[in-house]
């Protein structure tokens, strides 16, 4: 199976294998929860929403966060935070990555900030509206808007392993 520039696997519409799991209220996730607003609707009738195109984000975005910048972590990391999309650390349920309409933030562990902001990411993006949405203060200190680049899976890939280091101690 090829991918295509977002990472969505060719032939298979973009979707995973599975259906995620809806990721677990904590204190870790509180502030994307915030963020992101409240849950979508439940689509009519009784099918599943589907993630990648029914969940307030755009398609090209879900596909970037979980098939290409979850590519290298496990499948239990692609999961719905009241039904958007997120990548996660599965054990402690706090996000590394979130789809955010039309694009998507991505959590850096301290050590690769530096290099996030060498390679042109920022905390701030500006809405059409004129609109700011500072990361810093919605989210925290070292979240950073993606701009489709491709060392940001090794970020994302980096920050995973950061949180299995932090949570040995």
């Amino acid at each position: 199976m090829t991918r295509t520039e977002t990472g969505a696997p060719r032939g298979a519409g973009g979707m995973l294998d599975s259906v995620p799991l809806e990721v677990r209220h904590t204190s870790a996730n509180a502030a994307a929860r915030t963020l992101l607003g409240p849950a979508p609707p439940p689509p009519p009738g009784k099918r599943r929403r589907d993630p990648y195109a029914e969940a307030g984000s755009h398609p090209e975005v879900v596909a970037r966060v979980w098939n290409f910048l979850g590519e290298a972590m496990p499948e239990a990391s692609r999961g719905l935070l009241d039904g958007r999309p997120v990548l996660v650390h599965p054990g402690t349920a706090i996000p590394i990555a979130i789809p955010i309409a039309t694009t998507y933030a991505i959590w850096v562990a301290p050590d690769d900030r530096p290099f996030a902001e060498q390679i042109g990411l920022r905390s701030t993006w500006r809405w059409e509206t004129g609109e700011v949405t500072d990361l810093r203060d919605e989210l925290s200190d070292g979240w950073y808007f993606g701009r489709w680049r491709t060392e940001e899976r090794t970020l994302c890939r980096r920050s995973y392993h950061e949180i299995d280091r932090s949570q040995e101690d």
